[in-house]
């Protein structure tokens, strides 16, 4: 019997004999494919980075969370299909960009303090520290605008105390370090009203709970979540742009990477 079937074996065609061979290769081919696909995904978060590197890797997740804040866009895949955080840069030219509940605001503190119930006009100010803009509807912008946060290190040791932290009104000149204001004018443009200028700090648990980050970034500070550790305390400027100070000293100088991560 082994004979015969050694015989019939022979007598086949070169393709009948390869026949097996060629859908293991295929199949080993669309097996690799799908590997390399789930490698492309996942792997670039998993090799090791500089602290460069991992800062910039921060910034674009920090980014993209925005984005996703400011056109409505959901943070994870919507389970039926269509837009989420992955496909989001590629659909912003799309019928439905725009869409959603935060469309047009920045996830900013000056979102969380929008109104004008409480909030401070110029006319008002004094050269006295400001204690009265921590509380909500302070923000006649809102998260429609961004700005840069400013803090003025007075004795010049380069170091922050963040523990007894003031604020002023930008044309003051108080004698220790401090925080400075905004001046913004109403939508109106009738009326000039100051701001603390933190409420340009991004506020990380509101993109955490919409599922716009996955988790808090390392890098990320106490001014931007209670549970914050990091070096970087991230902002949107005056032209929209994601941007961040150096938390120990957060003078203008300070912005982006600073040698140190996280």
């Amino acid at each position: 019997m082994s004979s015969l079937k050694n015989y019939v074996d022979s007598k086949k065609k070169p393709a009948q004999r390869r026949l097996f061979s060629a859908t293991q290769i295929a199949f080993a081919v669309i097996v690799l494919a799908l590997v390399g696909y789930i490698g492309w995904q996942t792997v670039p978060d998993l090799l090791p980075r500089s602290a460069e590197g991992r800062y910039v890797a921060d910034k674009e997740k920090i980014e993209l969370a925005v984005l996703g804040h400011l056109t409505g866009y959901p943070g994870k895949p919507l389970a039926g299909g269509g837009y989420g955080r992955r496909t989001l840069r590629s659909a912003l030219g799309g019928d439905q960009a725009g869409r959603g509940l935060f469309f047009g605001l920045h996830p900013t503190f000056a979102e969380d303090r929008r109104g004008t119930k409480d909030a401070l006009k110029q006319d008002d100010v004094t050269f006295d520290e400001i204690t009265s803009l921590a509380d909500v509807a302070v923000n006649p912008v809102g998260g429609s605008r961004g700005g840069t946060p400013l803090w003025e290190d007075v004795d010049g040791d380069g170091v922050r105390n963040a523990a007894l932290e003031k604020l002023f009104y930008e044309g003051a000149s108080p004698t220790v370090d401090h925080w400075n204001t905004t001046t913004v004018i109403e939508f109106d443009g009738t009326a000039e009203f100051v701001v603390d200028s933190r409420d340009w700090f991004i506020d990380m648990v509101r993109l955490i709970e919409g599922e716009f980050l996955d988790r808090l970034p390392a890098s990320a500070s106490p001014d931007n979540h209670p549970e914050g550790l990091g070096s970087y305390s991230w902002y949107i400027d005056e032209e929209g742009n994601v941007d961040s100070l150096l938390y120990g000293a957060p003078t203008p100088d300070s912005t982006g990477f600073r040698s140190v991560y996280p």
